[in-house]
């Protein structure tokens, strides 16, 4: 709820200042930071609220201190160098090929982020619970249930986007067309970037702090190496083909500690759950459905899921608990299973 409200409160700031002013940089800068005053203030409120319900003192104790900066570290410098690689990847481009270049990068990878928010969100939730499961069996059923899950709700979207992605970048215009490949290319990255994300968070969670740094320096050292290489020759496409070979890179270097800590995952059933929509999407795409193939996208998907048990009642429960209170989910749930049942889908 704060996090909306903050996020609704950039429009609210933005055409208050231009009711008075004319547009310009300045105002969308001021309209754009107005997020996160608005988001502290919000959270100081609610965590003095929260710090007050508990009983009794609140000491201050210097060793728990240590802790968090140590554990902040570890997500702070790969965090630093994300950013400094993404900004590097679109700086490049502006230096090397122009403002009309960056542009089109810069609207296919905030397109690109709007699918991406998903497993973030659920990712997000995740590291508090892999947290509280101090036991290894039970944070590796956990992760393997919520990456399931991630794919089951992102993979049919993400496919949606890749073979629709020339109508897409047409509503927003006509010239952004030409960067169909750009977005192209890093929507096919998404399989990677779920189970690379999910596992970053356990081992987080783990307190591994040295191989999260590890696996953030090398994936983000990574991609502003290949900026450097692949930008001046092919321009977006050069950039996101970087941006994906650091995720590259740190999906092997996360293999590693995976197999150092005999984390064994049903690789497999995740490559299944991908493979069914973007078979679909081809498919629809090669007979030309045209905008009536999203749906065909989208419900096929879902049918064979459902048909094949990738897609059972525990993962309805969870689909339906992120939209809804718990007791309601489960009951809405359960009578949306039984429907399918009727229709001898389930």
């Amino acid at each position: 709820i704060p996090t909306s409200i903050s996020s609704a409160s950039r429009f609210v700031v933005l055409f208050s200042i231009i009711y008075f002013y004319d547009i310009s940089e300045l105002i969308v800068a001021y309209a754009y930071t107005a997020y996160y005053p608005i988001l502290g203030t919000f959270m100081i409120i609610i965590t003095a609220v929260y710090l007050k319900s508990i009983p009794g003192k609140i000491k201050f104790n210097p060793q728990k201190l240590k802790l968090v900066l140590r554990g902040s570290l570890a997500n702070w410098v790969p965090n630093v160098t994300e950013l400094i690689g993404i900004q590097m990847g679109i700086l490049t481009i502006f230096a090397l090929k122009g403002g009309s270049e960056t542009g089109l990068f810069y609207i296919t990878f905030a397109i690109f982020n709007v699918v991406n928010m998903i497993p973030g969100a659920i990712n997000v939730i995740n590291h508090p619970v892999f947290s509280g499961l101090r036991d290894l069996e039970k944070q590796k059923n956990h992760l393997e249930r919520t990456i399931k899950l991630t794919y089951l709700i992102t993979i049919p979207v993400a496919s949606v986007v890749l073979f629709y992605s020339e109508i897409i970048l047409g509503i927003i215009g006509e010239s952004f067309i030409v960067a169909k490949e750009i977005l192209m290319i890093l929507v096919i990255s998404l399989p990677i970037i779920i189970l690379v994300d999910g596992i970053w968070f356990l081992i987080y969670a783990r307190g591994s702090y040295k191989e999260v740094i590890i696996m953030g320096l090398t994936a983000n050292l990574t991609r502003i190496v290949l900026y450097i290489l692949l930008v001046p020759e092919f321009s977006g496409v050069g950039t996101a083909i970087a941006f994906i070979g650091g995720y590259v890179v740190q999906l092997g270097i996360t293999l590693l500690f995976i197999k150092k800590l005999k984390l064994g995952l049903n690789y497999p059933k995740f490559a299944v759950i991908s493979i069914i929509p973007l078979s679909i999407g081809y498919l629809v795409n090669l007979f030309e459905f045209q905008i009536f193939g999203v749906v065909i996208i989208l419900v096929s998907t879902f049918a064979v899921y459902v048909k094949t048990k990738l897609l059972d009642q525990k993962d309805l429960n969870s689909i339906f608990k992120i939209i809804m209170k718990e007791d309601n989910a489960l009951q809405y749930s359960e009578k949306f299973m039984n429907s399918l049942k009727k229709i001898h889908l389930a």
